[in-house]
């Protein structure tokens, strides 16, 4: 099976690090308490329900690594209790060149992006209670390979007797998604026993389902008037689960062991033979999946597991599994990449920017400019000779 942690990583990133709305990134995303506007219908779709005009709102951001974020937003009044809004929301990056086992230049290119398409519907229970719907599709795609699902964010806002707001909201909430595509179809030796054959049947990778990160907000705000055209807004969010993760801890490449099983395969169980439609017997056909074995990988005995000779990182080149103790980059470590922590020798074809640092147990290789005092642990280091730590 095939991880997807990245792909839950990148909706997170959109529902916790980026946010909607100048004001409401302004106060620090704490804004589930007063929600107006058409950006408040991400941080509660119940604070629609106070917003009696038409609006429009176009938001775009340039964020780290190239990314790109815009928000568009509509909200049209239905009547004085109830407002109905729709939004769109993506996250692109430019073309990035397609790398393989060692660094091999392809020449090929591949995007990455992430959409959101919902409509928000919100209506004043009371005069003082509102609550507010939020139903979303949602794709994300990488290269030839996607992933779609929908959920469905829910949010109430109450406005106590004393003056200030209470709210709440939960985001998120609907079915898991999937990473299918062409980019996940391999071949396959339906039997690599028997010559002749056609060896390679198409057969798809299968990746594992991830959840869309669930957050609950709950929130207090109030206003308090400063002369008679200002006021000051105080607000306070709770949100869970908080989000602590270090961004430039990436684990880009997956670190394996000397004797670590890198993949297996299940063979399924059959009991019993079938039948066709004159009623012969059809006995089973055992169908071997193969992976393609290059440097530092053992088959097992029973040939159903492949595993790490040597301590390293995984690549894949041309399809072709390799386990290599030399981890290259062609370019920075920046955001990019993260910070590099690895068993073996490390290659980096440009700078290590400030503030990212580089593990190796074995000797690192700096092609461009050390930026920090002290980003860096190793065995040996080697800088070009115009070149200063």
């Amino acid at each position: 099976m095939i991880k997807a942690q990245s792909a839950s990583e990148a909706f997170h990133i959109v529902d916790q690090e980026i946010g909607y709305g100048a004001r409401s990134l302004s106060m620090g995303g704490a804004f589930s308490a007063i929600g107006d506007g058409s950006s408040g219908m991400y941080w509660n779709p119940a604070g629609l329900s106070f917003h009696d005009t038409k609006e429009i709102y176009f938001n775009h951001a340039n964020w780290i690594a190239d990314i790109s974020f815009d928000y568009f937003g509509l909200t049209l009044p239905l009547n004085p209790r109830s407002t109905l809004g729709f939004n769109i929301t993506s996250v692109t990056m430019d073309e990035m060149e397609v790398t393989r086992y060692g660094n091999e230049d392809t020449g090929e290119t591949f995007k990455a992006a992430d959409y959101a398409i919902a409509s928000t519907y919100a209506m004043d229970l009371t005069d003082r209670f509102s609550i507010g719907i939020n139903g979303k599709f949602i794709q994300q795609s990488i290269a030839n390979s996607h992933a779609r699902g929908f959920a469905i964010d829910f949010g109430t806002l109450f406005t106590t007797p004393f003056g200030f707001n209470l709210g709440t909201s939960i985001s998120n909430f609907g079915s898991k998604l999937k990473m299918t595509g062409d980019d996940l179809l391999v071949g396959v030796d339906v039997d690599e026993n028997i010559d002749g054959n056609n060896e390679s049947v198409t057969g798809i990778l299968s990746t594992d389902y991830f959840d869309l990160p669930l957050v609950l907000r709950i929130g207090i705000s109030d206003e308090v008037k400063l002369g008679l055209r200002n006021k000051l807004v105080l607000s306070l969010d709770a949100v869970s689960p908080n989000d602590n993760a270090n961004y430039k801890d990436l684990n880009q490449f997956i670190p394996l062991v000397k004797d670590q099983k890198i993949v297996s395969i299940n063979k399924p169980i059959v009991k019993d033979s079938g039948i066709d439609i004159f009623g012969n017997k059809i006995d089973f056909l055992p169908i071997n999946a193969f992976f393609q074995v290059g440097n530092n990988i053992a088959i097992s005995e029973d040939k159903l597991s492949l595993i790490a000779n040597i301590n390293g990182c995984l690549f894949i080149k041309s399809g072709v599994l390799h386990v290599d103790d030399v981890y290259q980059i062609r370019g920075d470590v920046d955001f990019h990449t993260g910070n590099i922590d690895f068993n073996g020798d490390v290659i980096i074809g440009g700078d290590v920017k400030s503030g990212f640092k580089i593990i190796s147990k074995g000797n690192i290789y700096v092609n461009g400019t050390v930026e920090s005092s002290d980003p860096v642990s190793y065995t040996h280091l080697t800088l070009p000779t115009n070149r200063e730590v």
